[in-house]
């Protein structure tokens, strides 16, 4: 599992960042996980209704649905806070954790991080994280390609730890 302090800004898309800052990020995972990978219409509250509970929005009219939904999961006062942010509008949330999920990218950052301060092997790596080792050498592919930032390391680690031997020879 992620933990949310790995979490920096850039790695929210936009509508991540927009809703974090309204809900917090801590709620904005837990209605992604919960209620992710669906286009929201939130239509928009009356003013008077500041305080609501559970059973209060039960008992909205139909074309409310999604705001029942979504207190069930973050709660009555969290939603309204949605609510008067957002009402009127159309988002999405993406699942979070799904193969192009923010916390995907943040796994795959943190796992990169972890081979350049050489805190294990690829092997290792992709058992801690529930990945491949395939996964874990496309992303050092995918990071060199970009940034070319995986240079030897004093202790041993960087480049020359996570090469495949026979790659090493052939450059050699």
């Amino acid at each position: 599992m992620i933990d949310i302090k790995n979490i920096q800004e850039e790695d929210l898309n936009t509508c991540y960042r927009d809703v974090a800052k309204v809900l917090g990020l801590e709620a904005t995972l837990k209605l992604g996980k919960e209620l992710g990978g669906e286009t929201y219409f939130l239509p928009k509250l009356k003013s008077n209704e500041k305080c609501m509970t559970l059973e209060e929005f039960d008992s909205l009219p139909p074309k409310y649905w999604r705001y029942k939904d979504i207190a069930k999961v973050i709660g009555p006062e969290a939603t309204l806070k949605l609510a008067k942010e957002f009402g009127g509008e159309t988002f999405y949330l993406s699942k979070p954790d799904g193969p192009r999920g923010i916390l995907s990218k943040i796994r795959d950052r943190i796992i990169l991080e972890e081979l350049k301060t050489h805190s294990g092997s690829v092997i290792q790596l992709a058992r801690k994280y529930g990945v491949t080792s395939r996964w874990v050498y496309y992303i050092i592919q995918r990071a060199t390609k970009i940034t070319h930032d995986l240079g030897s390391c004093p202790h041993g680690g960087g480049k020359s730890a996570i090469l495949p031997r026979s790659k090493e020879r052939k450059n050699d």
